[in-house]
């Protein structure tokens, strides 16, 4: 039990190793550098790694699609809805239109 650190050290490493998306140690050469390196540095290389590809995609944007009751006409007429929550309100559409956001969830995986 002499060698608990560098045993735990080897293990933590090669559980890294199995995570996908995790490339700073998974192959043979990464493995002999890994095993010299750090925790730390790996760690950060591999924070760094991410961000850099982040930030090279740049944010991620996509279209919503929305629901409402609006003053101008905006995307598709819903005829029904329409009609049932503006019979009396001429100056209102119920619409559906696709709105663009830069907020959304971004996928790690």
């Amino acid at each position: 039990m002499g060698g608990g650190a560098v045993e735990a050290r080897q293990l933590l490493i090669e559980m890294l190793c199995c995570l996908q998306g995790f490339r700073h140690v998974q192959t043979d050469s990464a493995k002999v550098m890994a095993a010299r390196m750090p925790l730390l540095e790996i760690f950060l290389a591999e924070f760094l790694r991410a961000v850099e590809h982040i930030v090279k995609r740049g944010l991620r944007s996509d279209y919503i699609a929305r629901q409402d009751n609006l003053f101008s006409l905006r995307g598709k007429l819903l005829i029904a809805p329409h009609l049932r929550q503006n019979l009396y309100r001429a100056d209102r559409f119920f619409t559906v239109h696709d709105e663009f956001s830069a907020n959304r969830l971004e996928s790690l995986f």
